[in-house]
Order: structure tokens, then C-alpha cells, then sequence
């Protein structure tokens, strides 16, 4: 069956065999099942495509991020560094950083779990879910006949991400060095 429902048009039985049996998708989709987005479209949570954001507002969006990311890490690190016992900022900090991580993982498992638990998950998802409405990196990628699939791309993107907030991170707190 569809994953997505919406996007999966079907087949329409009046018109024989001149049509793909696969089935049709709906504006936006394609391939088995609908589940990949076309060119111009972007990748949502559970197997949603929307349309690609201007170019400039995309990249725009990605190097904020970028940026948060890296103020994050150098703030973590700092209230680390500090080590006092009355700075409480850099556990809170931690906890609250494990917390969305495993919170995002639980999310992903489809188990059998009460009303209640399922209703705060889809909380949870939305506000998890948040850098896949805000960012399209799929709208960066290249795509097309000779190009690798978007998911080894974006699999790749996220390989480099951590090294790259990493080496932000050494810069920053090299300048700092320097200045002291």
C-alpha cells in the first residue's frame, strides 16, 4: 500500500492498458509508491512533498542554522569549561540536548504505546520535525539522469554537518585564544 495516501493517485480502470500500472501520483510525487519527491519539490515528515522555497531564502535559512548550531556548541562548551558548581546552565543544557535526541529516536518507532503517550510523541514530532519543514536541502541537490539519489546526498550532508560544526568550533575558540 501507499505510505502516503494523498499522493497516490492509482490507476484509473477507463483507461486500459494505456497508463503506467504502477499507478499515478499526485503534483509532486513520483516513483514506486510516491514516496520520492520531483524536481522542485522538497521532502517533508512521513512521506510528504512540498514545493522548494527561492533559492536565496533557502540558503539564507540553511547558514542561520549553521550559525545556531555553532553559537550552541561554543555556549555548551563554554559553561563546561567554567566548571563551577553554581553554573547549572551547561547540565541543562546537556539534558535538555539528550532529551530531543531521544525523544526524536522514540518518535521513529511505531510500537503500540497508550493514548496518552502517543499524543505527546505527535507533539514531540512536530517540534522535532521542525528543520525538515524549515530547511530544504533537497532543493540544493542536484537531481536528474547521472546524479546520485537525493537520500545518499542528504546521507552524506549529514556524514560532514558535525565535523563541520566541529572545526567552527576550534576556529572560534582559536580566535579567542589569540585575542587573549
Amino acid at each position: 500500500t501507499c505510505p502516503n495516501e494523498s499522493a497516490c493517485n492509482g490507476v484509473d480502470p477507463g483507461r486500459g492498458f494505456d497508463q503506467d500500472m504502477k499507478g499515478e501520483c499526485a503534483e509532486g510525487y513520483r516513483g514506486n509508491l510516491c514516496v520520492d519527491c520531483q524536481e522542485g519539490w522538497s521532502r517533508g515528515t512521513g512521506y510528504t512533498c512540498s514545493t522548494c522555497p527561492p533559492l536565496g531564502l533557502n540558503i539564507l535559512r540553511i547558514v542561520v542554522m549553521f550559525l545556531l548550531g555553532g553559537a550552541f556548541l561554543v555556549l555548551l562548551i563554554k559553561t563546561s569549561l567554567q566548571g563551577s558548581e553554581r553554573n547549572l546552565l551547561g547540565v541543562y543544557l546537556r539534558v535538555m540536548a539528550n532529551f530531543l535526541q531521544l525523544a526524536t529516536l522514540v518518535v521513529t518507532f511505531e510500537l503500540d504505546w497508550p493514548a496518552e503517550t502517543q499524543d505527546l510523541f505527535k507533539v514531540q514530532k512536530r517540534v522535532s520535525s521542525l528543520s525538515s519543514h524549515f530547511l530544504s536541502f533537497d532543493c540544493l541537490m542536484p537531481t536528474g539522469e547521472g546524479t546520485l539519489p537525493i537520500i545518499f546526498q542528504k546521507t552524506v550532508v549529514v556524514a560532514v554537518f558535525p565535523g563541520a560544526l566541529v572545526i567552527m568550533t576550534v576556529g572560534f575558540w582559536g580566535l579567542m585564544k589569540l585575542k587573549a
